[in-house]
């Protein structure tokens, strides 16, 4: 068993997303089209067929829409071909089930995006929009120090805009430091004034205290002060039971408080079959939520849990059966039949339905002519409901010859599956896929109290 120090939560993929926020942290969607047609009957039944909206926006992030890009709309009846308008929306009367492809050039190849089972009636956004963000600055902090010099003890500081450096005393001529500066980052994502901030001093042996101070100031340029003496934090022990032993090899905790820019403590262990696991970390006490994450690790997949506990608790309870969405395994891509093979196990865990599934895949073709070699990228990505395997829509080749050859070099493929409380299940995630999946990658999830994802890849080099 061994344990690690981490300051923040790892990021997964993808950018931020467009329009107005909501307070679930989606923007707004098109405004859903009013023109669907109903059953030939005139019931209240849902409409067989109708128009189904989707508004495509600038590759590169910027957020504006993209004129003129190919959206290929493919259902029961067959294939139909529909260019962006000047709001950059494409529609099309389509049978329930359909997909939309958007097909755009981008800087040394092609970037594709699909969503899956459409209704008539939705409307839906491909694309995102690159938050405009301020440089990051250099924060300075002074934190208090323990009494008697000791140079063994380390300090660093912790706050909504991250983890500063280490630092520790530095034996000298005169009394020791009451006050020592360490340098952090202001990030442009985080609320910079005024801020929870927490002080942990720690040594070989683990953690000598913690000094929580909220509504810190912080003053221009960047400087804020701790001040305070360092109490004990609070211990967060984890059982988990009910982890399928013939899927989880690896289980690992992390205590983060206040959220994915604090202080985080973690914890992994080798899964033992059998029994149910215990993991112990600490952080300092809050009066507030903290975030309880959880790593689970087979040999083809991980999967993350995040949950808001209260920030006293002194324990945590896990049941797999409970927590746990249906496991995503390593993917593979066939370039024959141009699908994406997922394994999917719910051995062990709920039966829960994700919000969202997707599978992105990249592949790369290189053409020589007279000499010289050229190489094109091809970005793709699906999104849809349910996890398993997944065909790529066929795109007619005056579009551009975009479609997978036997050849092609495939570096990456990548399966998820994700959910979050915020969500309400597929219905709304497919008007907003990209942002919805962006939704995991944040360091903060407001309102969400739970947060799961299930994720198999592979890597050029890796696997």
């Amino acid at each position: 068993m061994n344990s690690t120090m981490n300051a923040a939560l790892g990021a997964i993929l993808l950018l931020g997303a467009c329009g107005s926020v909501k307070p679930n942290g989606l923007a707004d969607a098109p405004a859903t089209s009013d023109g669907a047609r109903g059953d030939a009957t005139g019931t209240d039944a849902a409409p067989d067929h109708g128009p189904v909206t989707i508004r495509v926006l600038d590759p590169k992030g910027g957020g504006s829409p993209s004129v003129g890009v190919s959206v290929v709309f493919v259902d029961s009846a067959g294939t139909q071909t529909v260019a962006t308008n000047g709001s950059g929306d494409a529609v099309a009367d389509v049978h329930a089930g359909a997909s939309a492809t958007s097909v755009a050039a981008v800087a040394t190849g092609f970037q594709m995006q699909t969503i899956t089972a459409l209704q008539p009636g939705d409307t839906a956004v491909i694309g995102t929009k690159t938050p405009v963000t301020t440089p990051a600055r250099p924060l300075t902090v002074t934190v208090p120090t323990i009494a008697g010099g000791d140079p063994n003890i380390s300090y660093e500081a912790f706050g909504p805009c991250g983890v500063s450096t280490v630092v520790h005393e530095t034996p000298g001529a005169g009394p020791p430091p009451t006050q020592l500066a360490v340098q952090a980052t202001l990030t442009p994502d985080c609320t910079a004034s005024p801020a929870l901030l927490v002080a942990h001093a720690f040594d070989a042996s683990g953690s000598r205290g913690f000094v929580v101070q909220p509504q810190t100031t912080i003053s221009p340029p960047a400087t804020a002060a701790i001040i305070g003496a360092y109490t004990a934090g609070t211990s967060l022990v984890g059982t988990y039971a009910n982890l399928d032993d013939a899927t989880i090899t690896n289980v690992g905790m992390s205590r983060i408080a206040p959220d994915g820019h604090g202080f985080a403590f973690a914890q992994n262990q080798l899964h033992e079959s059998g029994v149910t696991d215990t993991l112990t970390t600490i952080g300092p006490t809050l009066t507030g939520p903290v975030v309880a994450q959880t790593t689970l690790a087979s040999a083809a997949g991980t999967q993350v849990v995040r949950e808001l506990v209260d920030g006293a608790a002194t324990t945590y309870a896990f049941d797999g059966h409970v927590r746990m969405l249906p496991f995503i395994g390593r993917p593979s891509f066939d370039l024959a039949s141009v699908t994406v093979h997922v394994p999917v196990s719910s051995t062990g865990t709920s039966t829960d339905a994700p919000d969202l599934f997707r599978v992105a895949v990249g592949y790369s073709r290189t053409a020589v002519v007279g000499g010289s070699s050229t190489t094109t990228t091809f970005a793709w990505t699906v999104y849809g409901p349910t996890p398993g395997d997944v065909t790529l829509p066929t795109i007619p080749m005056a579009i551009g010859d975009v479609m997978p050859h036997d050849g092609d070099k495939v570096p990456t493929v990548l399966a998820q599956s994700l959910e979050l409380d915020t969500v309400a299940g597929h219905t709304q995630a497919r008007r907003q896929p990209i942002e919805t999946a962006n939704l995991v990658n944040l360091a903060t999830h407001p309102g969400a109290t739970l947060v799961r994802f299930s994720t198999g890849q592979i890597r050029a080099g890796v696997e």
